[in-house]
């Protein structure tokens, strides 16, 4: 809450910069999800998220060093921070305000904080091999997650996971690398990003690699049902989506902490849909209304 707080304190304009960011600090604060993650189920996807957002903030802000060591912060506390990554990779590849060396400070910070592992005894096999066991997953292609997968059944058949696993991953690698792609031709073109649009780019890139691959939980939706809260402070356009997001996360927590029946098949068509409507008004609506020309097209 703190985190989002900040967040939108420094992207709002002058005039709104206290209610917006006291907005955004109460709105997640006060979230279910927020406080079922924690209190009900004992994960630490609060933690992650907490360095992840901060990590934004200060790539906005030109300090690309300090967000790269609380990004380490956030992937020494879970796996799922590497949604992240792809937006930082494209950041840097956009920008190109710092060197690509400049990611080492990622897996020194880990080791850093990993130190009292080491103290106790653990090898630095056994801390990579945590992450390694994550990646193997559950062997189904969705677990209580409504991404593009489920619409395909409402029963999580073995088979999908054994045999479509490969194809899920390359489809979230081939929609998210187009995704860029489209970004890239309009920032190198005619149009000069503003801070809002990064991080609607880290919002649609991370909620593309969380609907798209495979063995998603419904809790890995944390981090980009945070950033959708963001956006809908920043721009009122954006709260419905951002409630009916926050609705069917808190459904499928309902699923796993009290039985609640859902319908994975109805939900991840909602999903697909809200997540279309983001691409719409990322392209054609936030784009148009909030960037500039860049300064080369005077050059001509």
């Amino acid at each position: 809450a703190v985190a989002a707080g900040l967040l939108v304190y420094y992207i709002s304009a002058d005039n709104k910069k206290k209610r917006n960011g006291i907005l955004a600090y109460a709105v997640v604060f006060c979230l279910p999800t927020v406080f079922l993650n924690s209190c009900a189920w004992a994960q630490c996807d609060s933690i992650y998220t907490f360095f992840c957002i901060l990590c934004l903030l200060f790539f906005i802000r030109g300090k690309e060093t300090a967000g790269l060591i609380l990004f380490g912060c956030a992937f020494a506390f879970k796996l799922q921070a590497v949604f992240l990554l792809p937006f930082l990779l494209f950041f840097w590849f956009c920008t190109k305000k710092f060197s690509i060396l400049s990611f080492i400070w990622v897996p020194i910070t880990v080791f850093v904080i990993d130190i009292p592992a080491f103290l106790m005894g653990r090898s630095l096999t056994d801390i990579v091999s945590v992450y390694g066991g994550q990646v193997n997953g559950s062997g189904e292609i969705f677990c209580n997650y409504p991404s593009f997968w489920s619409i395909f059944t409402n029963v999580e058949l073995d088979w999908l996971g054994k045999y479509l696993t490969g194809s899920a991953i390359s489809l979230s690698l081939i929609v998210l690398v187009a995704f860029f792609i489209e970004c890239l031709h309009r920032i190198e073109t005619r149009l000069e990003m503003e801070t809002f649009q990064w991080i609607q780019i880290a919002f649609i890139s991370i909620y593309t690699v969380v609907i798209f691959m495979p063995s998603m939980h419904e809790r890995y939706g944390f981090l980009y049902e945070i950033l959708a809260l963001i956006l809908a402070v920043l721009d009122a356009k954006l709260i419905i989506p951002a409630i009916v997001l926050e609705l069917m996360s808190l459904m499928t927590y309902g699923a796993f902490l009290v039985n609640t029946e859902i319908n994975l098949q109805i939900l991840g068509w909602i999903n697909i849909g809200i997540y279309l409507f983001y691409i719409y008004h990322f392209f054609f609506i936030s784009l148009r209304k909030r960037v500039k020309p860049k300064d080369c097209v005077k050059a001509e």
